[in-house]
């Protein structure tokens, strides 16, 4: 026997199967899997996409929360009995503590939500029956739906788990912004009197220093972060107990308001109820409102990457006002060229997290009827645009914020040299004169001072004083 044959032969045996069946016929499944006849149809009938929902804990942990709560609820109401619950309750337990994460297999692309709740529910069911003694397969004494899944539809289920995955990513993503904005404040201090001039539409402005450069940026970053913060009130409204459609079908007395109740002490976050269960089964447009922040959240991280690769061009033949931390090698054919690449980074980040805002939008908009059902696309665009913001974030800040230095003495050279200067010179001279001397100062390729004393406007002391470009920074009194 050939190695391929021999390898072939111990793969065979190694597949021993079980065989489940369902509505549709019999379903071969590995002997050891937790997961069931669903999960194993989810996963066959899918072209992968992206990944399994076991490759992202923080989607899978919002899944089972959910279900830690219900089981929870449905206990505590007497339709399921106590050890059944405890037995479901220690498996949720051991998946939020990392453990069958392979188990859960369905994409995180899967088109049906179902596919999502089913493949939790079987794992659950399968691990909750073997701490009953019971073989994986046996769906005794546990059965994903009628226990698992008691009181609760994938409609309720998914729903509630996006808003508990999002108020997780706001919190994350929180985070990360504050870093970046200390980052940028941290540079303000040590660069408070470091003066550039400033420019509009591309053409010099009047003279502002690093400082305040720095600090705007702060407070854009401090607003972005604060944005999405708010939209964590509207996320905390779920329509758990909904079942499929809004009415509350198949639940028992008083499940609703216990199960939210128990779901807020199973994850340390209030939850409540909607005003239409109906309404917050057919709609979701907080997720919408929260992908527009993230948007613009992106969208001002790349306004700010694209001043620093303006401010750095050069080293020659640009701005060259700052220095930004050179990361790695610009060409593969010019030797010593650096590109900005952090920058360039967060601005791909916003144009990525803008096409997710609209796949978002979109799916959100298409809901039919009692129901939105492209929950699993609104996970996926979540998780991305949050998981590359996050990293945008930080990667901007410590990999290019914390080390950027000044170009002093280039800064000094352009600021004394641009015809703006002459602003200053209005309350002495009046605005026809002061339009001589920049348009004189302009054309000579001279610094202001020099074009004001040589025309004997002011002497050259009183001109110092009035052109220095620190007086351009703020005024005496506010």
């Amino acid at each position: 026997m050939t190695t391929l044959e021999s390898d072939m032969g111990e793969t065979t045996a190694a597949k021993a199967v079980r065989v489940e069946h369902d509505l549709l016929g019999d379903v071969e499944i590995p002997a050891d899997a937790y997961w069931g006849a669903h999960s194993q149809r989810a996963s066959e009938g899918v072209v992968p996409g992206a990944a399994s929902i076991g490759a992202y804990p923080l989607l899978t942990d919002a899944i089972v929360l959910v279900k830690k709560a219900a089981c929870a609820a449905n206990t505590k109401l007497g339709v399921i009995e106590p050890q059944h619950g405890a037995a479901i309750t220690q498996a949720c337990d051991e998946v939020l503590g990392g453990a069958l994460l392979d188990q859960l297999i369905v994409d995180v692309l899967a088109p049906s939500d179902t596919s999502y709740n089913m493949n939790v529910n079987e794992v659950l069911a399968n691990r909750a029956s073997e701490i009953l003694g019971s073989p994986l397969g046996s769906y005794s004494p546990i059965h994903p739906n009628d226990h698992v899944n008691r009181s609760q539809s994938t409609n309720d289920v998914i729903h509630t788990a996006l808003h508990l995955l999002a108020a997780q990513l706001v919190e994350r993503l929180s985070v990360a912004l504050e870093e970046l904005e200390q980052s940028f404040l941290r540079k303000a201090a040590e660069h408070a009197d470091f003066v550039k001039m400033g420019r509009t539409c591309l053409q010099d402005a009047l003279p502002i220093s690093f400082g305040q450069i720095w600090t705007g940026y702060a407070s854009a970053i401090r607003g972005c972060r604060e944005a999405l913060r708010r939209e964590l009130e509207p996320l905390e409204v779920v329509n758990l107990g909904a079942t499929a459609i809004g009415t509350g079908f198949a639940t028992p007395p008083g499940y609703q308001s216990m199960v939210v109740e128990l779901l807020s002490e199973v994850t340390g976050r209030t939850w409540r109820l909607p005003e239409s269960l109906v309404g917050a089964t057919q709609n979701d447009e907080p997720m919408a409102f929260l992908m527009s922040r993230a948007r613009v959240t992106g969208i001002s991280m790349s306004k700010i990457a694209t001043d620093l690769k303006l401010m750095g061009s050069g080293p020659v033949a640009g701005l060259n006002e700052i220095r930004l931390p050179a990361v790695q090698s610009g060409s593969s054919i010019m030797p010593g060229k650096v590109n900005p690449v952090v920058p360039m980074l967060v601005n791909q980040t916003a144009y990525l997290v803008a096409g997710y805002d609209d796949a978002v939008s979109l799916a959100v908009s298409d809901g039919e009827l009692e129901l939105n059902s492209h929950g699993s696309m609104v996970a996926y665009c979540m998780l991305e645009s949050f998981r590359l913001l996050e990293r945008a974030a930080r990667t901007l800040a410590t990999m290019c914020v914390d080390g950027i230095e000044v170009n002093v003495e280039t800064c000094a050279q352009m600021t004394a040299r641009s015809p703006v200067l002459a602003t200053a010179l209005l309350p002495v001279t009046g605005y026809d004169a002061a339009s001589k001397v920049a348009y004189a100062a302009l054309d000579q390729g001279r610094p202001v001072v020099d074009v004001v004393t040589d025309m004997g406007i002011v002497d050259r002391e009183t001109a110092q004083a009035l052109l220095d470009p620190h007086n351009f920074l703020a005024p005496a009194e506010r």
